[in-house]
């Protein structure tokens, strides 16, 4: 944050050196201005671009892929748009490109118009228009609030009208005006907002798949009338009302239902024999003549009514997701490999953006010069993705990941769904829900797993000491790292770099029987911060532990603090979040809200109840509704920068910038007003050296460039761009190699001060105005920087043109 302060005065230490300057360069001031000017080539310095976004996503799940007539190849993914055009040149679509989201459900291509209509889970419509590159977004399905899910399950354009399937039935969009014509909610005799799964049209015939049967209907008929609707179901052959997918081929009608195929005769519904474990059906119609694929979870059968069936496989693939047809190359979406494209059905060439192994963060964390993240400990009832759920590093623009699905040692132990991470100084320590840890080595990338089968670590007695859910993980000052176990009946660990041995702590005295250790935290004087839950998830306070001595079990000292007034003052017993800031300040999230302990380190030994109790949030804006800042806010995610100010995520409810106390909101961010692509928060991560912040959500992660920057230890010349600044053209100044607390004087080319500014970190950026909030006249100005406490000194110059 920068103070402008609002005295002008001369500064008599430094004017004479700056006179002496002055007088050497004043003479090729103006000339120097007005070269720049007639030459309109700015030499600014931009070595990075404050506030950027930048989106990192993974490109490796398949959902969709359309090949036009004009030969371009469109993939829809859960992490935006691979486009490849004609002469085979790949770019790709995110929202920082404008689309609603990243997970791309659906394509749909009209050729007349050259647009791409992309379907979301949310009821959202992207049309992408080729010739031009723009993206428009309807928002008419969105907007339904009768039900309350609006999923976009299909596509299919018929007669530049668009068919939309989604979870409530099905809708026309008009293609040339782009506006939904007719919805159909209510089909024969079924409910009114009956799910449709997947749709095909051929020669004015309709026909869906839904959670109530199959539905036929011809276009020609009055659709609004429930008698134009024929249904099928158990009765007419299908061994169940919940339809999978359907589609026409070669004059006939297929279906699938519990994975098996099954085609209708005419008079009722028969099931092929042989064929079972089908996901889904694919129809392509070209020039030739039809293709019918099979898509199975480990390979497609392509039936056809121009050349024999064709077997396509990749040994050991399993997950395949979608499949079309290009003249005869078949073209096969993957849940976790992208694109593969066969040229024959044994030979086949990957297609896949670079980018990280999922889309799946959390525990991120950032140290010399890497990005550190583990994926996630939710079950999504996919096995090839639950088993990609490892942890991953990023640095110098490139990804690396571990999971079971690319690592032997991993695949073996059947490590997943990995969830908190930690790093001492030569290991990182990844934990998992139900699979113990990974030691991973720094240097040499060698993994080692500890777990129920091979270590001391258990579960819970109860149920099954051997499903063990590493919540908690952190490092203490002595590189000593620490896990908390779930539900375990010793529930506190240490590790022991020269044993290479676990070590279990029982629960403390100072908690009861039922709260259950969560998350850990551990800070500058080795104390233990421990959130504690009941068994059903409700926080019941939280746990403050001096373990002393780690070998000793008996000498731990535990404190339990509340929301009781008397014992802590928590703004709510559920603790989700712990940071330390700069000043040794430990900073706790609540689902209520924010707190901070000025003094952490008197908490256990203090016999006053007033040491032991946390500050709540000050707001300095006294008209505020609330006296507490961020009250109610249900904080997930904490992380303090450069400039020691706290960035704050929440669940559901986006980003704040808090400044150094506290006590002001700097900045707000949310899915509305920015990039950021969801407003749930699970972690956030920051690269002091460059201000990015890492932001990890519930649909990825996303990153920007902060103002905020670590502090330099000497200034020397101070960097400033743009240079020149353009009042018209440039928004603000940038001031870089500052130290942590500084004054800044600029000087004009008389020497005298003309405006002041006192930032705090490395980085300070300045509008260009003076503290009445007038411009400068045209001509050089000169910075003067010092260090409030160490006096060191940074001397830098910028143009300033009106």
């Amino acid at each position: 944050m920068l103070v402008q302060l609002n005295k002008t005065k001369e500064i008599l230490s430094d004017k004479y050196l700056i006179k002496r300057i002055l007088d050497l360069t004043q003479l090729l001031v103006m000339s120097v201005i007005l070269c720049w000017v007639l030459s309109l080539s700015f030499n600014s310095i931009n070595a990075q671009v404050i506030d950027e976004w930048r989106v990192y996503s993974s490109f490796s799940t398949v959902n969709d892929i359309i090949v036009t007539d004009q030969n371009y190849r469109f993939v829809a993914t859960q992490g935006g748009l691979v486009i490849t055009d004609p002469v085979g040149i790949s770019s790709t679509l995110t929202t920082m490109d404008g689309l609603h989201r990243l997970d791309i459900q659906k394509l749909a291509y009209h050729s007349p118009s050259k647009q791409l209509f992309l379907g979301y889970m949310d009821g959202a419509i992207d049309v992408y228009n080729i010739e031009y590159s723009s993206i428009q977004t309807i928002t008419d399905i969105l907007r339904v609030d009768q039900y309350p899910s609006k999923f976009i399950r299909d596509f299919v354009v018929h007669d530049d009208v668009l068919f939309i399937a989604t979870d409530f039935g099905i809708i026309e969009l008009n293609i040339d005006d782009l506006y939904v014509q007719q919805s159909y909610i209510g089909l024969g005799n079924l409910d009114r907002g009956t799910p449709i799964y997947a749709l095909d049209i051929f020669d004015d015939e309709l026909i869906a798949a839904t959670s109530h049967g199959v539905v036929r209907a011809n276009l020609n008929d009055n659709l609004l009338i429930r008698e134009s609707w024929i249904v099928f179901t158990t009765v007419d052959g299908l061994p169940s009302n919940f339809i999978q997918d359907v589609c026409f081929f070669n004059s006939g009608e297929y279906a699938v239902v519990q994975e098996s195929l099954y085609h209708f005769n005419g008079d009722n519904w028969l099931k092929e024999e042989g064929v079972n474990y089908l996901q889904s059906l694919d129809i392509v119609r070209q020039g030739d003549g039809q293709d019918l694929m099979l898509v199975f979870n480990n390979r497609i059968m392509r039936r056809s009514t121009y050349t024999p069936t064709k077997i396509y496989r990749v040994e050991n693939v399993r997950g395949i997701r979608t499949s079309t047809m290009l003249y005869d190359q078949l073209l096969m979406g993957t849940t976790d490999l992208g694109l593969l494209v066969f040229t024959s059905p044994s030979e086949w060439d990957q297609f896949v953006p670079i980018g990280p192994y999922t889309n799946f963060f959390t525990g991120l964390d950032w140290s010399d010069g890497r990005l550190f993240s583990a994926s996630s400990n939710n079950v999504i009832g996919n096995r090839i993705l639950d088993r990609s759920k490892g942890y991953s590093f990023f640095q110098d623009s490139s990804w690396i990941s571990f999971n079971a699905q690319n690592t032997e040692l991993l695949d073996q132990e059947n490590f997943k769904q990995a969830f908190t991470t930690a790093q001492n100084n030569s290991h990182y320590f990844i934990g998992s829900w139900g699979s113990g840890v990974v030691k991973h080595n720094k240097t040499t990338n060698a993994i080692q797993i500890y777990n129920a089968y091979n270590s001391t670590i258990r579960g819970w007695e109860a149920d099954n000491p051997e499903y063990t859910v590493i919540s908690g993980l952190s490092a203490d000052i002595k590189d000593r790292v620490w896990l908390v176990s779930r539900y375990g009946s010793e529930p506190l660990y240490v590790y022991e770099p020269n044993q290479d041995t676990w070590l279990a702590h029982a629960k403390d005295n100072a908690v009861n029987t039922l709260d259950e250790y969560v998350n850990l935290f551990t800070d500058s004087n080795d104390n233990k911060w421990i959130s504690l839950q009941s068994s059903t998830g409700d926080g019941t306070g939280l746990l403050i532990l001096d373990t002393n001595d780690p070998t000793d079990l008996q000498d731990n000292q535990g404190v339990k603090l509340t929301t009781s007034a008397s014992n802590g003052n928590l703004p709510d017993n559920k603790v989700n979040a712990f940071l330390e800031d700069k000043n040794g300040e430990v900073w706790i999230g609540t689902a209520r809200g924010i707190a901070r302990f000025l003094f952490p380190r008197f908490i256990i030994d203090s016999q006053q109840s007033s040491e032991r109790q946390s500050q709540w949030l000050l707001n300095e804006d006294t008209s505020a509704l609330s006296r507490y800042l961020l009250r109610d806010i249900n904080v997930s995610a904490m992380a303090i920068n450069g400039a020691n100010q706290k960035w704050i995520g929440s669940i559901n409810q986006g980003l704040w910038l808090l400044n150094e106390e506290g006590s002001t909101i700097l900045k707000r961010y949310t899915e509305e007003n920015s990039p950021l692509i969801s407003n749930n928060i699970l972690s956030i991560a920051i690269n002091e050296e460059s201000g990015e912040v890492f932001v990890a959500t519930d649909r990825g992660l996303v990153s920007f460039i902060d103002i905020a920057q670590s502090p330099k230890a000497k200034m020397g010349s101070l960097k400033v761009y743009p240079n020149p600044f353009l009042y018209d053209q440039h928004e603000r100044i940038i001031i870089e190699n500052l130290s942590q607390s500084t004054r800044i004087r600029v000087l004009n080319s008389g020497g005298n001060v003309v405006h002041e500014l006192q930032p705090r970190g490395g980085r300070a950026q300045w509008d260009g105005y003076n503290s009445n909030g007038q411009k400068f006249s045209s001509g050089v100005y000169f910075l003067v920087a010092w260090d409030v406490s160490k006096g060191e000194r940074g001397v830098g110059k910028v143009v300033i043109i009106q």
